[in-house]
């Protein structure tokens, strides 16, 4: 490092110790939402210099950020910049270190999967959770990443079957098209960090490592809610051949039954009683194919009770109208 003289106008070169500190001067680390929160004491920094922020560094397949608070005060770093901690030793770079809303001492490591993420219900190791962007930032306006430290991650119920105040690591996801969840797309995260979801009638899963969804906080015009996004959303979706087939078909009838309806329509004048039963026969038969096409071609979970029965009511008053006046 070097340090300019503004009197002497020299230079001169200065040694320095790079302080890896997880958040901003000014604010502390909350690690049951894994962010960073204001805070009105002021660290003793003496002889550090803050360059280093956060761990986005950390690689982001095979490596998970995992958080050790120091309840003890057993924190220890070497003149070569290794922490100390429990019987674990964290190398320069790995790591960053703060204090907690409790001003406690933290350590958050940058470590191997199969070190420290939970794979099984009887290890001993912690429950792994995959972040959309890097460590220190979070969607703002948009799908775009940027730097807040100040949002954390907060599970949704429906989605991650923990319970409250479950620690957990933070892996971080590659990028990639994310589709937002939602309840009906019938996927979860169970206790050991794997997902779980229901496509066609057959379950898949995945464990924490190559589970294809992603939680993030997302800011817009202030409003922060917590998503949870899948990379596979087409795949849930995606009808059988078999159903699009037979909504094209019902399409096509459906095109012809309205061409008949228009032709009925346009000679109504001198329509008998046979060809208002047809005409309403018709109606009948056109609403039920048009209906029964467009389930088969989205999802069922886009039809509400209300509609569902909206639509049966009307069939069958058309239907009995048929019936009275044939």
């Amino acid at each position: 490092m070097v340090e300019y003289d503004c009197y002497k106008r020299t230079f001169q070169s200065v040694e320095y110790l790079a302080y890896p500190k997880c958040c901003r001067l000014g604010f502390q680390y909350e690690e049951s939402e894994h962010r960073c929160i204001k805070s009105n004491r002021v660290m003793n920094l003496e002889g550090f210099t803050v360059f280093n922020i956060s761990l986005s560094h950390c690689p982001l397949k095979t490596h998970a950020i995992v958080d050790y608070v120091d309840y003890d005060d057993n924190l220890r770093i070497d003149y070569g910049l290794v922490a100390s901690l429990s019987n674990r030793n964290f190398q320069y770079g790995s790591y960053c270190l703060d204090e907690t809303s409790n001003s406690t001492n933290l350590v958050r490591a940058c470590q191997k999967y199969e070190d420290v993420c939970k794979t099984s219900f009887d290890d001993n190791k912690i429950l792994c959770i995959r972040k959309c962007c890097p460590d220190g930032q979070s969607y703002k306006n948009g799908k775009k990443c940027v730097k807040t430290f100040n949002h954390g991650i907060q599970l949704k119920k429906n989605f991650f079957h923990t319970n409250e105040g479950d620690k957990f690591a933070i892996i971080q996801s590659h990028e990639g098209t994310k589709y937002p969840w939602k309840p009906e797309h019938l996927c979860e995260v169970d206790k050991i960090g794997n997902l779980k979801c229901v496509i066609r009638n057959e379950t898949k899963a995945y464990n924490s490592l190559d589970a294809v969804y992603c939680t993030e906080a997302r800011e817009t015009k202030g409003v922060i809610q917590q998503m949870v996004f899948l990379y596979f959303n087409k795949d849930l979706n995606k009808p059988d051949m078999d159903f699009v087939v037979s909504s094209i078909l019902l399409l096509i009838s459906a095109f012809f039954l309205a061409l008949t309806l228009i032709t009925y329509l346009l000679t109504s004048k001198w329509m008998k009683l046979f060809e208002k039963a047809n005409s309403c026969y018709c109606l009948i038969t056109f609403v039920a194919n048009v209906t029964i096409s467009i389930v088969k071609f989205k999802p069922s979970h886009l039809w509400s009770y209300t509609s569902c029965v909206s639509l049966g009511y009307t069939n069958l008053q058309l239907f009995l109208r048929y019936l009275d006046d044939d």
